[in-house]
């Protein structure tokens, strides 16, 4: 993107996740979940870390 002199910029997620379920586990939090096509589980992810921390 440097390249091509292009930002990085993030998009607005206008997605509803299906199916969400959580489980604690030893290793770590399990999460599961369906997504419609051209949506991505890091965006996600990363969105639920944010509404923990604030």
């Amino acid at each position: 993107m440097v390249k091509e002199r292009m930002n990085a910029a993030r998009r607005a997620m206008l997605c509803k996740p299906q199916n969400l379920t959580w489980q604690f586990e030893p290793e770590g939090l399990k999460l599961q979940f369906y997504l419609l096509a051209g949506s991505y589980a890091t965006a996600l992810v990363r969105e639920l870390i944010m509404l923990s921390v604030e």
